[in-house]
């Protein structure tokens, strides 16, 4: 049976100024974010978050990482493998 492959993908985050670390508390208890950082210029924060297809990736961001409180914006970019 072959193994499944995750897909990949960055989400970046325009959060309210004074709710960053509780976006980025709130981050470290979601499994899907492997990672993340805090950043500077037009975003506060870069996410990259695994599902099993674009699908799940895009339903994460919606149900679990824009509707957090402090969340303005979020721009999704998928990973492309060659």
């Amino acid at each position: 049976m072959k193994e499944a492959t995750m897909v990949r993908a960055y989400v970046l985050l325009e959060v309210a100024q004074s709710k960053t670390q509780k976006v980025l508390n709130e981050l470290t208890k979601m499994g899907f974010v492997k990672q993340f950082d805090a950043i500077t210029g037009n975003y506060d924060i870069i996410a990259h978050i695994e599902g099993l297809d674009q699908n799940d990736l895009g339903k994460m961001v919606a149900t679990q990482i824009a509707p957090l409180d402090g969340v303005e914006r979020t721009v999704t970019y998928p990973v492309i493998e060659f």
